[in-house]
């Protein structure tokens, strides 16, 4: 394994446990992605659930589950990049929200 990979590893796995044990129910803003690895947002808006009895938040280091996974294969994706707002719902990533500026289709001349 490269020193890369055990970087990405390691940073993936604080970022996890961030995100359970502060940002359970939370939309992170301006999300920025360097080398395929979250390092650090802009803004955070937290959500409290009511529907449900919150639970405590307990920090966990074990293997990423499949929401996990896909966002973190994203990020590799995007490798340097910005995301504009992301979704945490009970610790897991749910959805990103991305904006470009609008464009023109038609030009009609008289």
């Amino acid at each position: 394994m490269s020193l890369m990979s055990v970087v990405s590893e390691q940073s993936w796995t604080t970022f996890r446990r961030l995100v359970r044990e502060r940002f359970s129910h939370a939309t992170l803003y301006g999300l920025r992605v360097e080398r395929g690895v979250v390092v650090g947002y802009d803004r955070v808006r937290f959500t409290r659930i009511f529907d449900r009895e919150a639970g405590r938040p307990t920090a966990y280091d074990g293997p990423a589950n499949e929401r996990w996974e896909r966002f973190i294969r994203f990020c590799a994706g995007i490798a340097d990049g910005r995301l504009p707002e992301v979704h945490f719902r009970d610790g897991d990533p749910s959805l990103a929200q991305f904006e470009e500026p609008g464009a023109e289709f038609l030009s009609i001349h008289t």
